[in-house]
């Protein structure tokens, strides 16, 4: 059974109305960085409509700091190089990660005895305002799929590590969006 948990550390209600807002890459250890990433995007495209930047903006940048991706947890010294470089007013910083694909994709009877086993993922949000160089929002959605299989427990299937982190990533997202500010 899948189950979504959610927390807001800091700063559940966002305004997304205001200031120009910067996407840094996922950070992720799932397979596909370049799906993940662009789902990332399209998914906050939805909450910061006309004023997020990214992708080829970030490109240009790229020369500039002498670095690919901005830091996941960045220092204030941090945020104000990328204030300076990128007039932006916010920074959101994301990462989705596997934690554990124990269960697989499918669930099948055992010969005898019982077996537990777990899909987890989890996607934390950090995002900061770079005009006071602080963290104004921190977030995290965590993902789990137990199964259960026994003698008589058939064949199914379950929603895999990698499925349940791009379930999570979208809902904590769409969070966001159903508490923001602005609306």
């Amino acid at each position: 059974m899948e189950q979504y948990n959610y927390t807001f550390d800091h700063g559940k209600a966002i305004d997304f109305s205001k200031g120009k807002w910067i996407l840094n890459q996922n950070f992720t250890n799932l397979d596909s960085k370049a799906h993940v990433q662009s789902v990332t995007k399209d998914c906050f495209l939805e909450v910061i409509v006309d004023s997020l930047l990214y992708d080829s903006f970030r490109l240009n940048l790229e020369n500039k700091l002498k670095t690919k991706d901005f830091p996941l947890h960045p220092s204030k010294k941090d945020l104000a190089h990328i204030r300076e470089f990128t007039e932006c007013d916010f920074l959101i910083n994301v990462s989705t990660l596997k934690l554990k694909n124990n269960a697989g994709s499918f669930t099948f009877s055992r010969d005898y005895g019982t077996s537990i086993k777990k899909n987890e993922s989890v996607t934390k949000i950090w995002i900061y305002d770079l005009n006071t160089l602080e963290l104004i929002s921190k977030s995290q959605s965590t993902a789990t799929n137990e199964v259960k299989e026994t003698e008589d427990s058939g064949f199914g299937i379950v929603t895999s590590s990698y499925g349940l982190a791009f379930s999570s990533l979208r809902r904590l997202i769409k969070k966001y969006d159903k508490y923001r500010k602005d609306k």
